[in-house]
C-alpha cells in the first residue's frame, strides 16, 4: 500500500482565539475488491454474532449480513458491481441453495465462489451438485474463506483442502 500516490486534499483554518481548540481525525479510505455477505436465519445466536462481531472487527472488506433470502438479495442488488464473496447456511427449506442460484443471476457472475456454512452434512448432496460451492462446519474455515484475497490460487487451495476434510469432490471451475 503506498501512501504517497493518494491525492489528499483538506480546507485548513486559522483561529486567531488560542483558545478554540478544533479536533484533527485522521482516516483512511481503502477500495477492496469485494465485500463479504452473510446469511443465516439464526444470526443472532451467540455464536453467530460472534462470528458476526469477529468478522466486523477483523476484515478489511465490508462485511454485510442477512437473516432472510429476500434481505440478502437486496444488498445483492445494492452492490451487483462489486465482487461478493458468499457466506449461507443450509436454511430451512434449502433457503441457501436458493441465494446462491438467485444472487447469480442478479450479479450476473454465475462463477463466484460461495461457502456454506452449516452443521448438517447433510447439505454436501445438494451442494456437490453444484458449481464453486463449498462447504464446512468448521469455525476455523468459516475465517480462513473470509480471510481468503479472492484470487485463483487461495480459492483452489481452500477448497482442496475442503475436498480432503469431508472427503468429497465439489465442481470447482477454474
Amino acid at each position: 500500500y503506498d501512501k504517497d500516490k493518494n491525492y489528499i486534499s483538506a480546507n485548513e483554518f486559522v483561529f486567531p482565539n488560542k483558545y478554540q481548540i478544533i479536533p484533527v481525525y485522521s482516516f483512511t479510505i481503502m477500495r477492496k475488491d469485494h465485500f463479504i455477505l452473510w446469511k443465516d436465519e439464526n444470526l443472532e445466536n451467540s455464536e453467530n454474532k460472534k462470528y458476526m462481531d469477529e468478522l466486523q472487527e477483523r476484515m478489511e472488506v465490508n462485511v454485510y449480513s442477512s437473516k432472510s433470502v429476500d434481505e440478502a438479495l437486496d444488498i445483492v442488488r445494492r452492490k451487483k458491481k462489486n465482487k461478493i464473496k458468499l457466506i449461507t447456511n443450509g436454511g430451512q427449506n434449502l433457503s441457501g441453495k436458493k441465494l446462491i442460484e438467485e444472487a447469480r443471476k442478479i450479479a450476473g457472475n454465475k462463477n463466484f465462489v460461495c461457502l456454506v456454512f452449516a452443521r448438517s452434512h447433510g447439505h454436501l448432496d445438494w451442494i456437490k451438485d453444484m458449481e464453486n460451492v463449498l462447504f464446512t462446519t468448521s469455525s476455523d474455515d468459516f475465517r480462513r474463506f473470509a480471510k481468503l484475497d479472492m484470487n485463483k490460487t487461495e480459492i483452489l487451495n481452500f477448497a482442496h483442502d475442503l475436498e480432503k476434510e469431508y472427503d468429497c469432490k465439489f465442481k470447482i471451475n477454474e
